[in-house]
């Protein structure tokens, strides 16, 4: 399947807040605090614009954005990964029945709604690992698990690694020394 064309974007309202932020891309005091945010402003902006043209078959995360009625439910689930979503409570911010939501989701995304958010969640706890030094339990909590075995489980069944590992990795990663050549 080819890349999105992501370089002509359309609906022409779309282009012109683009060109806003990449005009403030420019050298100009402060420009180095500023470049890393409107960088994702920018990508936020591009990205937006896919969704708006996306064929239906596209699949994925982004064909879930583009329906107005699953975007809804993936907006809630990434605004609080914590909280213990059921299938209905999803179907409901949705607008739809539970089956319709259930098939409608798993036809866009092509996952259930509740892998969807386990993924979501194993993501979120992996960033958490990789960048901070929270403890596993805290970052278990922080994602909707009850007991840290429970969160180790699922964890290791979604990433491969069990969590403390996958954090000591991350530490050893963020405490080598840069080499000649790197930043």
């Amino acid at each position: 399947q080819a890349p999105p064309d992501l370089g002509r974007t359309r609906p022409r309202h779309r282009l012109e807040q683009i060109r806003a932020v990449v005009t403030q891309i420019v050298p100009r005091p402060g420009g180095s605090l500023s470049i890393p945010h409107l960088s994702h402003v920018l990508l936020v902006q591009t990205l937006r614009c896919h969704p708006e043209k996306a064929p239906p078959e596209a699949g994925g995360w982004l064909a879930a954005l583009a329906d107005r009625h699953l975007s809804r439910a993936v907006a809630a689930m990434h605004e609080d990964p914590a909280r213990p979503w059921t299938v209905a409570q999803l179907a409901s911010r949705a607008g739809l029945s539970r089956t319709a939501f259930a098939v409608r989701f798993r036809r866009a995304v092509g996952q259930t709604p509740m892998d969807y958010l386990t993924r979501w969640r194993m993501l979120f706890a992996a960033d958490r690992l990789r960048r901070t030094g929270d403890s596993i339990a805290r970052i278990a909590e922080d994602v909707g698990y009850a007991s840290e075995s429970a969160f180790a489980v699922a964890f290791k069944r979604t990433t491969g690694v069990p969590p403390r590992r996958y954090a000591r990795q991350a530490e050893r990663v963020r405490s080598e020394p840069e080499g000649p050549g790197t930043r």
